[in-house]
This record gives structure tokens, C-alpha cells and sequence, in this order.
């Protein structure tokens, strides 16, 4: 399903460039809403969110808003306003996707996680259903793939696909609301 909520697939368009990765979670920040996706695949410029299959954007990615080019503590995330288009996507898709992952919660990733079961929601191309995996790794040194030192990131027993960047990772006891 091609909706915009946590777990699906995106696109960003910025100059002539589309990148694919995966809507983690939708928020809010001092009453505006927005929507976080990884930041190594979309660069320093200003990025406009769609879903894969539409120019309409729904969201927006300043380049102070992509946290992975911090110079001082690198994370890998970007923060998208949400545009009139993604509030009423997400209006949408709360009455139309009751089984995307709608979560009241996210957790950053931690040593407790190790060896625990997740859900895995895929958004590359391949279009394939959640997987279930453990966590295998935690933490993984990020320096091979980023140049940083030992940071938060999890390794799972599962191979993923070019456009799974971004994907959410749901705990089993995560407080999810609406979803099977």
C-alpha cells in the first residue's frame, strides 16, 4: 500500500535527483507536524518528500534539518515539515492504512535491544511485508559506513535493499495504535 505513513516507502526530489528511503515516524513540534527519514541519502540541499509514485509534495527537508552533517554530534536522521498536501496524506492514511505502524512512541536504539524481536518494515522497490528479525548488534561501529566513531545503530539478521534507508524497526511491545 502507498500511503503516507510510518513504515512506507518515500521519495525526495532535490535538483535533479530522486532518492528513495522509508518513513520512521510522524510528530510534532511546537503544534506543526512532521515526519523523520534517514539523512545519509539526501545530501545538504532542501529536499521535497512525495510518495514514490507522485510529484505532490508533502513534505520538505531544510538542510539545517538533516542532522546527518552536524558537525558536532552527526545523527542520522533529516526532519520534514509536513505541507498542507502531507496533513491531509496523513488524515488519509490514519482512515485508509489501520495497519501501518502507528506508534504514541519511539525509542532510540539501546543495548537492552540486543537480541530482541523486531519488526522490520521494508521500503524498498521489492515491496515485501514486514519481517520479523532480532537484533543482532548493538551498537554497530558506524565508521566504516559514515566516518563516525561507535555510535547508536543496530544490526539485524536480514539483508536490505536500496531504498530501505529510513525504514522503521517496531519493538513487540511498542504502544502501536490502529495496527494489527
Amino acid at each position: 500500500m502507498s500511503t503516507f505513513a510510518p513504515g512506507r516507502p518515500i521519495a525526495a526530489r532535490s535538483r535533479n535527483q530522486i532518492k528513495k528511503a522509508g518513513l520512521a515516524c510522524l510528530f510534532e513540534v511546537n503544534g506543526a507536524p512532521h515526519a523523520v527519514t534517514c539523512g545519509h541519502t539526501f545530501g545538504r540541499l532542501e529536499a521535497a518528500i512525495s510518495l514514490r509514485n507522485s510529484a505532490t509534495v508533502l513534505a520538505t527537508i531544510a538542510p539545517d534539518d538533516n542532522f546527518f552533517h552536524d558537525a558536532n554530534d552527526p545523527f542520522d536522521a533529516a526532519v520534514a515539515r509536513l505541507t498542507e498536501a502531507g496533513i491531509r496524506a496523513v488524515e488519509a492514511a490514519i482512515e485508509d492504512d489501520p495497519a501501518a505502524p502507528w506508534c504514541r512512541s519511539v525509542e532510540a536504539p539501546a543495548p537492552g535491544h540486543q537480541g530482541r524481536a523486531v519488526t522490520f518494515h521494508p521500503t524498498s522497490s521489492a515491496g515485501l511485508d514486514p519481517v520479523v528479525s532480532s537484533v543482532r548488534g548493538f551498537p554497530v561501529v558506524a565508521e566504516q559506513l559514515f566516518g563516525w566513531p561507535e555510535v547508536a545503530f543496530v544490526e539485524l539478521a536480514l539483508e536490505t535493499s536500496p531504498g530501505d534507508s529510513g525504514s522503521l524497526l517496531v519493538l513487540p511491545d511498542a504502544d502501536q495504535v490502529g495496527s494489527s
